[in-house]
């Protein structure tokens, strides 16, 4: 396996794509926020889902990083939610991820 680097858009839609070794890093790129990962491709594809969690909020899946609100307002901290092929990717421990992304998404300056 030779790992490659693969660029993802970060927004509140789940996806399909290969398993995440290691985030590189994640920044705004023309006014969209990414993360660059280095990624198995020989392995199949898993479900992959982002969730952004204020600072004081839970614990969810694979920290892949912090990104700050454009105002400064705020920090984000960002999660990546994976689950092996045919798995759905649920609700951890009851924590309501939809609740969580409106809340970050009720914010003008985190460009989705």
């Amino acid at each position: 396996m030779t790992p490659v680097i693969y660029k993802f858009d970060i927004n509140d839609k789940p996806w399909v794509g290969p398993p995440i070794l290691k985030v590189l890093g994640i920044a705004f790129q023309h006014e969209t926020l990414r993360a660059w990962c280095e990624v198995d491709t020989d392995a199949l594809a898993v479900q992959h889902r982002w969730i952004l969690v204020p600072t004081g909020g839970p614990v969810l899946g694979m920290h892949a990083g912090s990104v700050g609100q454009l105002d400064g307002a705020y920090v984000w901290h960002i999660y990546n939610l994976e689950k092996g092929a045919g798995e759905a990717v649920p609700k951890e421990d009851g924590i309501d991820t939809d609740v969580i992304l409106n809340s970050v998404n009720q914010y003008d300056n985190i460009l989705f």
